[in-house]
């Protein structure tokens, strides 16, 4: 199953102007907020500290590429689903370092979780799909509020998320990537922001 931002919109190869707009606005004014996040009702795992989220990133940098192909074959194994959604999700919109960038900091997030006491249960099709659609929501939600009150809106939505280091620690890498020295474009930062939002919030449930 392949997972697109893009399905949703009929007759167009590349997503909508409108919605390049929200997401690249996004982009900067998250830059602003200090945590990054949105509400969540009911919670099973528990919060990964943000001690635990440092020491496990610090490790993180330090892995070659031959620990990160084991770790998302490791992946692969226990969620298959997942694993399937982060080699599939918008591959036609990401370049080549986009998308590494995507598996490498997905690695970092899977590390992340797996520091709490309590099992990730096996995640499917359906939980992803789930999560994928509340984020469209979210972005549908934002797009009405481009011409009016969008900076309080973006706060309010953002203000609160129960994996608030593990996103954070997303935001910081994903915006500290210079594009000048690489091939992350900017247009593409706010996507994925969002799909990896999608993945930690299966892994949250």
């Amino acid at each position: 199953m392949v997972y697109n931002i893009e399905k949703k919109c009929k007759n167009s190869k590349s997503l909508p102007r409108k919605r390049k707009i929200i997401l690249n606005q996004l982009l900067n004014m998250v830059k602003e907020i200090t945590i990054l996040g949105c509400k969540k009702t009911e919670v099973i795992m528990e919060l990964i500290l943000e001690e635990v989220v440092d020491k496990v990133w610090l490790n993180h940098t330090r892995k070659d590429f031959f620990d990160i192909e084991k770790k998302i074959a490791e992946l692969n194994k226990k969620q298959p689903a997942l694993a399937n959604y982060l080699m599939t999700v918008n591959s036609e919109l990401y370049n080549f370092e986009e998308k590494q960038l995507l598996l490498y900091l997905a690695v970092a997030v899977w590390d992340c979780m797996q520091q709490g006491e309590k099992d990730i249960p096996k995640i499917n099709a359906s939980d992803i799909s789930k999560a994928s659609e509340k984020n469209m929501k979210l972005i549908s939600y934002l797009e009405g509020k481009l011409d009016h009150d969008f900076q309080n809106a973006v706060e309010s939505v953002f203000s609160e998320y129960h994996q608030t280091y593990v996103l954070d620690l997303i935001r910081k890498v994903v915006f500290s990537t210079d594009d000048q020295k690489t091939q992350i474009r900017s247009k593409n930062k706010g996507l994925i922001l969002f799909d990896l939002k999608t993945f930690l919030d299966c892994l949250d449930n």
